[in-house]
Formats: C-alpha cells, structure tokens, sequence
C-alpha cells in the first residue's frame, strides 16, 4: 500500500513538474532567440541604411560613391558572406551584386523589410529599403548567409538544454525525497503494526 502511495504522490507531483519545465524551457528559448534574430536584423538593416548617404544625383544620373576600401568593409565578415545591391525603380543594378534577388517589393519609403532569401545557392537573411534620392526611387539590399545565425541559434539551444535537465533532474530529486520524508510516518506505523500482536489494541504513538 505504502508503496501505492508513494508511486501515486511520485507521478501527481513529477508530471505537473515536468509539464511546467517544458513550457518554461519553451518560453525561455524563445525569449533568448527572438532578440538575438532581432539584432542581426539591425544589424543588416543599419548596413543598408549606411549605403544610403553614399548615393548622389548627378546631372540626372544616380550612383553610388562608394570606394574599394569601403566595400571591402561592408562585405567583410569573419563568419557570414555579405552581398548587397543598389537598384533604381526599373531595376536596373547601378551597383553591388548583379544576382541579387529582387527587393523592388518594398512599397514603403524608409521602411525596410528583413525576410529570408537565397543567393549564389545559399539561404540569406535579406534587408531591402526603399528611398527617394531627389525624388528618384532607389532600392537597396544587403543580405548575410545564415552562419553566424545558426551557430547562436544552436549555443541557445544546446545551453537551455543543459540548464533545463539540470534543473529538472534536482527538483525530481527534491520531490522523491520529500516524498520518501513525508511518507516516513507510514513506514514506522506499519513497522509498529507488524510487531504487535493481533490482540494488541493500545493505542499506536506517532514521533
């Protein structure tokens, strides 16, 4: 019976245990991943924000000024490929990357959008922002490969992992142990009932 009890008690207080750690674990990781997705986002988005004060009209032509060196910059990266590419509204290339997937989809000026993409065979995470150089629409996009993202992405997941089964694995402990306590009482009356006589009627003392 008393081990009846102690099953009973084990399974109402681990499985509710259980439930809330995945939930919390669930939570916990999105609330870790959305950020960091959120910032690489800027991050790309700044980027493009940068090349627009680079952009001129000319005698009616629009260009970009931009040096070899600050290119480099901007391709630069020690984990990610960087592309990006300045298109006027007939989308023609006027520089960056001539196979670089369209970003004439973005309708709002000074809005930039991020979505994913691929280039070269590779997904990307894509930021296109629209603008008007003297009222010259102007497209421009910047996109990352997904590296660095998924190497974050997994250090989250593996380290949540970790911390989650640690804890998980001391509050079962706890609780089999404040069973094994609380049911201590049990084991120390069926001890006195098996010692005494069948005609033994006093009463029983409880420590």
């Amino acid at each position: 019976m008393r081990a009846s009890i102690k099953i009973n008690l084990l399974k109402w207080l681990i499985a509710p245990l259980l439930a809330v750690n995945l939930i919390g674990a669930g939570l916990t990781y999105w609330l870790a991943w959305l950020p960091a997705q959120d910032a690489f986002d800027q991050s790309i988005t700044d980027a493009a924000w940068a090349l627009t004060s680079q952009i001129k009209r000319v005698r009616g032509k629009t260009s970009l000024e931009l040096t070899k060196q600050a290119e480099q910059m901007l391709r630069s990266d020690h984990f990610d490929t960087m592309y990006f590419v300045v298109r006027d509204a007939n989308g023609e290339t006027l520089a960056g990357d001539h196979n670089f997937p369209q970003v004439n989809q973005v309708s709002e000026p000074n809005e930039p959008v991020t979505y994913d993409g691929v280039m070269n065979g590779e997904q990307v995470r894509i930021a296109a922002l629209y603008v008007s150089i003297e009222r010259t629409p102007i497209y421009i996009g910047i996109a990352e490969t997904f590296r660095k993202r998924n190497q974050t992405h997994y250090v989250i997941l593996i380290s949540l992992l970790l911390l989650d089964g640690a804890l998980t694995f001391f509050s079962i402990a706890i609780v089999m142990i404040a069973v094994n306590k609380g049911l201590s009482p049990l084991r120390e009356l069926r001890q006195n009932l098996d010692q005494r006589n069948h005609d033994n009627l006093t009463p029983i003392e409880f420590k």
